[in-house]
């Protein structure tokens, strides 16, 4: 097999409707889309119950945009992600999508999640992408993400739940189903 090149093809992001969500792919998102719904995107202390009872809370990532500034940071990211490290995970706190270690990933994941930011509006993508971690492998990774706008008092946040469809790794010769652990 040729070795793949990170460089071509490494995103493909296609936006779903709204109409998405009640399909049964995305059931274990129920919980926290009432939650949005009812409070009309106030994040309250009542989202954390609506993680876990989705089973949702490790695949979960919450940035926050601070008045006057438009940068997002990341405030909470869950422990699920394989391109992400735990170490690397809480480094990440208070720092933003160009500083992650496959900056053309960050890049791209930016973009959505300012866009859902400034639209204010829930936003459903599909996804494939390859991604580069810190130690140099390379992942090839499928999944559905919804992001969500959130705001308190203060801050406005933005919050996104990947589920994931499918996740291999390049061993020199062949992609194989990644195993964490």
């Amino acid at each position: 097999a040729t070795e793949p090149n990170p460089a071509l093809s490494t995103w493909l992001a296609l936006t779903r409707p709204l109409t998405a969500l009640s399909s049964p792919s995305f059931v274990q998102l129920e919980p926290l889309i009432c939650l949005w719904r009812e409070t009309r995107g106030a994040l309250t202390g009542d989202v954390d119950a609506a993680l876990r009872a989705g089973r949702i809370s490790q695949r979960m990532v919450l940035l926050r945009r601070q008045a006057p500034s438009s940068r997002l940071v990341f405030e909470r990211i869950g422990g699920g992600f394989a391109h992400i490290r735990p170490c690397e995970g809480m480094l990440a706190i208070g720092r933003g999508f160009d500083e992650v270690p496959d900056r053309h990933y960050g890049a791209r994941q930016g973009e959505a999640y300012m866009e859902t930011g400034r639209s204010r509006s829930i936003r459903i993508e599909s996804v494939r992408a390859l991604v580069s971690t810190s130690d140099g492998a390379l992942l090839n990774t499928r999944y559905d993400r919804v992001l969500l706008p959130w705001r308190d008092r203060n801050d406005q946040f933005v919050m996104g739940v990947s589920l994931l469809r499918e996740l291999t790794i390049w061993r020199g010769d062949r992609w194989v189903p990644f195993r964490s652990g």
